[in-house]
């Protein structure tokens, strides 16, 4: 079976930055190939073309082969090729092409020289190229009369890339090396210092030259073509990055919306959880923070509402028993003055077993769960049992066995003791049955009791904080209405449930498993 790779958001951010990275480099790669070939074609018809029709055009007025071949030879010598001949050319084009780099700047031609007779030629030094073409030049000057000079001339200038003029060497900056070789018969290659540009400079009488020129490098891709290149290449990758980032940003967005509505304790919150990376699992850790904190701020409320209903009833009695002391003491009634002192002592106690269910309640929401070391259940509920008031029915083979659980020690008391005050408190102080067993992977406790008992539905308002079975059993009943929650809370920070359970006649029972590995 093949699995499909999946990699992490920033994995893919990566991997399609790369990619664009490699097209718009394959673009760039694709433009400048395009774009230097077609510059090298151009330069190839440039150089090539007027030495041809200069060659082609001798050729076609000598009378026999010998001729020929001599003319051929002379070619060579001038230009440093080989030229190769071709016999029974049926080609159309005078110039074919056929293979050219211009990264090495060489190219192999088939040039046609009649009907039925081409030639081949590699060219790889393009300067001797250029110098043959010039003594070319002289060649059919000389070949001409005097007087058809300046004609031959102005026809090698229209079919020439170049400019070739007849003039003084004086119109030069000439070396006195280069003067001397131009009295010797022959070639000089000129710089010009200020443009850069490079002449071929051939003598032509006295005092005279054939200037040719100028002749440029070979450029690939100019300057300007380079910055538009530079410029398409910035705004492709802006384009690349744009459409890949614009998703994460879109989903952002939707996540900013979403912790703004979280905020404000809204419902029905569209979180972005689509596609499933690392986002949308960070984005489910913040989904699972906000609704704990809403979660904790509609408890803190509720919290607050019920201490403030709880608290107020036995402050007023409190101010009452006060005014009242107050009357006893100036009349001198020292039996109604205990009496109002004992109201007082009653009520202040009522209030600190409040206050310290509340720090409790609090204490068991917001610490960690997490012990080195394993506690014994058994251990803990024989503690219960033993320190309890009720008359509790258990079974002697359980305080053998050990039952070992990674659970905070006053969380599993509180618990316990809790679940035994509810069922002593609402059977009317009958006999209670504790049944604590192992199963395949939970402990199941239960608590018996001989009272009116529960439906599931009613066990669930009940875990809510300050929710009591009778409205009419306050504070002064020794309910704080917190018991259940705090064992509702307990056994949802360690994966656990709390359920009504009836499965011995007459009686009721709450039943909480939680798992042996916590």
């Amino acid at each position: 079976m093949i699995k499909t790779l999946r990699f992490s958001l920033f994995t893919r951010i990566y991997l399609l930055i790369a990619l664009s990275i490699i097209v718009c480099a394959l673009i760039v790669m694709s433009t400048i190939t395009w774009r230097a070939s077609s510059n090298f074609n151009q330069y190839l018809h440039n150089h090539i073309n007027p030495l041809h029709q200069l060659v082609q055009s001798q050729w076609q007025i000598l009378n026999n082969d010998q001729e020929r071949s001599s003319w051929l030879a002379l070619v060579e010598q001038l230009t440093n090729l080989n030229w190769e001949l071709n016999k029974h050319n049926d080609r159309t084009r005078s110039l074919v092409i056929l293979q050219s780099s211009w990264w090495q700047q060489s190219a192999r031609l088939e040039l046609t020289l009649d009907e039925q007779t081409s030639v081949n030629i590699n060219i790889e030094n393009w300067n001797d190229w250029d110098e043959g073409y010039g003594w070319l030049v002289l060649n059919a000057l000389s070949q001409a009369a005097v007087t058809d000079r300046p004609s031959v001339l102005q026809k090698l200038n229209d079919e020439a890339a170049w400019q070739i003029t007849r003039q003084s060497r004086d119109d030069f900056d000439l070396s006195s090396m280069q003067r001397n070789r131009l009295s010797q018969g022959q070639m000089v290659r000129f710089n010009q210092k200020a443009s850069g540009d490079v002449y071929l400079l051939y003598p032509a009488g006295a005092n005279q030259l054939i200037s040719i020129g100028p002749f440029n490098e070979f450029e690939a891709i100019g300057l300007t073509l380079w910055i538009g290149i530079c410029l398409c290449i910035l705004l492709l990758l802006a384009f690349f990055i744009l459409l890949i980032i614009r998703p994460l940003k879109t989903r952002l967005i939707s996540l900013t919306q979403a912790v703004d509505a979280a905020a404000q304790s809204k419902a029905d919150i569209d979180w972005p959880l689509h596609p499933e990376d690392d986002l949308s699992n960070t984005i489910r850790h913040i989904k699972t923070m906000a609704e704990n904190l809403i979660s904790q701020a509609e408890a803190n409320k509720q919290l607050n509402m019920a201490v403030s209903h709880d608290i107020k009833t036995p402050l007023a009695r409190m101010s009452f028993a006060l005014s009242l002391l107050e009357g006893a003491l100036e009349n001198d009634n020292k039996s109604e003055s205990q009496k109002y002192i004992d109201r007082l002592n009653t009520d202040v106690e009522v209030l600190t077993n409040l206050v310290q269910e509340l720090l409790m309640f609090h204490r068991i929401n917001s610490q960690s769960n997490q012990v080195t070391e394993p506690i014994d259940l058994v251990s803990i509920c024989r503690k219960a049992v033993s320190s309890h008031e009720a008359e509790i029915e258990v079974d002697e083979h359980l305080w053998t066995q050990k039952m070992p659980c990674y659970l905070p020690a006053y969380q599993w008391q509180r618990l316990i003791n809790n679940l035994l005050d509810n069922a002593w408190q609402y059977s009317d102080h009958r006999p209670i049955k504790l049944s604590l067993t192992r199963e395949e992977f939970n402990y199941s406790l239960i608590i018996y009791d001989q009272g009116p008992g529960m439906t599931q539905t009613q066990l669930e308002r009940m875990t809510q904080p300050f929710t009591r079975a009778e409205e009419s059993r306050g504070l002064g009943a020794g309910n704080s209405g917190l018991g259940l929650a705090m064992v509702q809370n307990i056994i949802q920070q360690i994966g656990g449930r709390l359920e009504v359970c009836r499965d011995i006649p007459d009686y009721f029972g709450l039943k909480i498993s939680i798992p042996t590995k916590t």
